[in-house]
């Protein structure tokens, strides 16, 4: 339970520091509470949790990320690493091989809220943008990364035809398509041993994706995914078939429709 490890002096110091940095259009609050905020206050957390259950090596993903790869087959590859990186390489995400990296994370993040002359730039910078901004965890990850010194690499690294998905809905040299109701995507083959591929730029090679990152992707596509993983994973490996359904090829739900419909009306009234 999150309770169990919500404590301690960085996150009093937390508390006190913190605030909203974000432009009117950024939509901060989800059932009431600053979403933001609470993906700054995870990292106290999950440093609170390391320390206290002594866990060194570890994954850590964003809950919109499905997995389908046994993940310790992979960790060989970057125990000489501090830690992985995903976001285009702004946030620190996938394998850590040591809590201190997070620790380090944590002293930051307090240490740049209290940077006022800095705050008080970005603020007026911020100021001149439009559209949904923030100041956010991939912002002081940008300034841990110019100012301390660790071992990472990007996830999405193509090795031995094989990946982890940085953002579904931008290319990142993956071929792109469109879902029905015009969202951006990579397109991604549901083999069907339950394995699910994209498809290089460069080479129009099949990539296996260990990983997929949702993020601003239709409910219902997750569902699809997870229910072809579960029904197919345990049969045995089948070559890449490029006739296999992609994501742009799965049945929209009656209720998403609506969903959709009634967001399209919303902008129009608003129009």
């Amino acid at each position: 339970m999150l309770q169990n490890y919500d404590f301690g002096d960085n996150l009093k110091t937390f508390d006190q520091v913190y605030e909203l940095i974000a432009t009117p259009e950024f939509d901060a609050f989800k059932h009431g509470d600053d979403w933001n905020k609470f993906v700054f206050r995870k990292w106290f957390i999950l440093n609170n949790f390391l320390v206290k259950e002594n866990i060194e090596c570890f994954w850590h993903f964003d809950s919109d990320n499905m997995i389908f790869t046994n993940l310790s087959t992979l960790e060989h590859k970057y125990l000489d690493l501090d830690c992985t990186v995903q976001c285009h390489g702004d946030c620190m995400k996938g394998f850590f091989t040591n809590q201190k990296i997070v620790e380090r994370y944590v002293h930051k993040i307090n240490e740049v809220f209290m940077r006022r002359e800095y705050i008080s730039e970005f603020k007026a910078g911020l100021n001149k943008q439009k559209g949904p901004l923030c100041f956010s965890e991939m912002t002081v990850y940008k300034i841990f990364n110019k100012e301390e010194s660790f071992k990472s690499v990007r996830l999405s690294k193509i090795d031995n035809n094989s990946s982890f998905d940085d953002l579904i809905c931008r290319s990142d040299g993956m071929k792109m398509e469109k879902l029905p109701f015009g969202e951006d995507s990579k397109i991604v083959f549901m083999n069907a041993d339950g394995r699910f591929f994209c498809i290089s730029e460069n080479d129009n090679k099949p990539v296996e994706m260990h990983a997929l990152n949702l993020s601003w992707t239709p409910i219902y596509i997750y569902q699809a995914i997870l229910k072809h993983f579960k029904k197919n994973y345990k049969k045995p490996q089948q070559t890449f078939s490029s006739k296999a359904k992609t994501l742009s090829q799965i049945p929209v739900p009656l209720k998403q429709k609506f969903k959709q419909w009634r967001k399209s009306l919303k902008k129009k009234l608003k129009a």
